[in-house]
């Protein structure tokens, strides 16, 4: 459904306070267009597995810094979500959970996904300390190399509870 711009600020019958601050409401700040409202609500369908999952825009590059703070070791954790909230919104988090499978190598979408897939271990890559990079530099698929740093740098609770008493 397409919605037209209207009434972005109203005068109001009365102020009210924000952040401490008396200011007007903004209120019906969007609206059905006149020219949709007969036409059929459409459902978008935003899982990790369509098509788009596997479409590279003009801005994803190889050298791409897609997180600000690189895998120590000690930072696994927040690395790790970090890494997890920037591929979902590329849409490309099934690269390294195995939602996303790859194609067999006869299928004419494996050379696509094979492409993706080097673009999610170059991100990866880009975000590790150079020492710990060097390590996974020849895995060919971003859920090994992310399995890898899992298993080397996650803690289970039982290790983090033994190491606060």
């Amino acid at each position: 459904m397409y919605y037209s711009l209207l009434n972005i600020y109203k005068k109001p019958q009365s102020l009210q306070f924000f952040h401490g601050i008396r200011a007007p409401v903004l209120v019906n700040l969007f609206t059905p267009s006149a020219t949709t409202k007969n036409q059929p609500t459409q459902n978008i369908n935003m899982d990790d597995n369509t098509p788009d999952s596997l479409t590279l825009h003009s801005s994803d590059s190889p050298g791409l810094v897609l997180i600000s703070k690189p895998l120590e070791g000690h930072n696994y954790g927040q690395w790790s979500r970090s890494m997890r909230i920037a591929l979902s919104a590329k849409k490309k988090l099934g690269f390294i959970d195995r939602t996303i499978t790859p194609p067999a190598s006869t299928d004419t979408k494996f050379v696509v996904w094979q492409r993706c897939n080097d673009m999610v271990l170059s991100w990866i890559l880009q975000s590790l300390n150079p020492d710990i990079a060097s390590s996974v530099l020849y895995c060919t698929n971003a859920s090994m190399v992310w399995n890898d740093l899992k298993d080397r740098y996650s803690q289970s609770n039982d290790s983090r509870i033994f190491q606060i008493r």
